[in-house]
């Protein structure tokens, strides 16, 4: 008897569940419930009693993340529209980014007339050169960053010399993200702007 009851109690307290189907939009929004990835697009979400089941939904990079209380009192059907990431839409994709790339200076060129072209060149950009050593041929800008309502990107410009004999000089540009309260990321993206000072040095140093 005793089992009897404990079994139509859990079957009772199973049934007690309020059920949320669940539309995103754009349709590869990623919905997750409680850490918990429940689909793709659309989903169904359960909430059982009076607790309240955590709703992410985020189709990064190119739209934003949104995150949502669901409850007993949330509708049988929502709709959740992510807006679309300002980040993305103000930088270009660049395999060129957050990597060290060498660029080697054309036969014949100095040491002096190739370094005053590189500081030339990336101060066009970056008014404030955080790290400039002539000697050693090391320069560093400050970071350049950009926000926007959902997001910040930074970027800035590492050099140093790789080699002495051939001349060559390694080049970084780093770019990273944060959104909301998390740290700043490396982003696979860049600004326009910085690929052009990338193609302008390599220009203005290998021909």
């Amino acid at each position: 008897m005793k089992r009897s009851l404990l079994v139509a109690a859990l079957l009772l307290a199973s049934s007690c569940f309020h059920s949320v189907k669940v539309l995103a939009r754009p349709s590869n929004a990623k919905i997750s419930a409680d850490n918990r990835f429940v689909g793709t697009g659309t989903a169904e979400v359960r909430v059982y009693g009076e607790r309240a089941v955590a709703l992410s939904v985020c189709a990064l990079p190119e739209f934003t993340c949104r995150e949502l209380s669901v409850g007993k009192q949330t509708p049988d059907s929502l709709q959740v529209d992510l807006d679309k990431d300002e980040a993305f839409a103000a930088t270009t994709e660049a395999d060129v980014v957050n990597k060290n790339l060498t660029v080697t200076v054309k036969k014949g060129r100095s040491f002096e007339e190739a370094w005053q072209k590189i500081v030339t060149v990336v101060s066009e950009r970056y008014d404030v050169l955080e790290s400039v050593d002539a000697k050693s041929g090391y320069l560093r800008t400050a970071w350049l960053e950009k926000k926007t309502q959902n997001s910040n990107v930074r970027s800035r410009f590492v050099v140093s010399v790789n080699t002495p004999d051939p001349l060559a000089f390694r080049v970084k540009l780093q770019s990273e993200i944060k959104r909301g309260a998390a740290d700043f990321a490396a982003y696979e993206r860049a600004f326009q702007a910085d690929v052009e000072v990338l193609e302008g040095l390599r220009g203005r140093l290998e021909q």
